[in-house]
């Protein structure tokens, strides 16, 4: 009897090296495992719900820097409860390219998981 296997979660990780302020940011909802699962949502008004949502009544940060939220505004556990923090514009851009990139490279479409990790 042939054995099937659950086709397996991808994985992203950010290192704390490239992208320190977003790790630093990151593991306020990630626990001790340093590992959180989530569901994309590719919904431009979703996305632009869960961005409002999260970053409502945080104030702005220093010039140079850019109101990061995790989990992701593109994931459906994304949106209010994020944790939000001013990061670098050059690490947010850089950020928001990897995780493109990476929903590109493994197809990683509506609906689909996939888990984040920090290192």
């Amino acid at each position: 009897m042939a054995t099937t296997h659950a086709p397996s979660i991808p994985t992203v990780v950010f290192d704390s090296a490239t992208f320190r302020d977003k790790v630093k940011n990151m593991k306020k909802k990630m626990g001790k495992s340093g590992k959180k699962k989530l569901t994309r949502q590719t919904s431009r008004s979703a996305i632009r719900k869960n961005r409002r949502a999260a970053l409502k009544g945080a104030k702005k940060g220093p010039s140079g820097t850019s109101l990061d939220e995790f989990p992701f505004a593109s994931s459906t556990q994304g949106g209010k409860g994020a944790a939000v923090k001013a990061i670098r514009v050059s690490e947010q851009n850089a950020q928001g390219g990897k995780l493109s990139a990476f929903y590109q490279a493994n197809g990683i479409g509506n609906g689909d998981s996939y888990w984040v990790q920090v290192t």
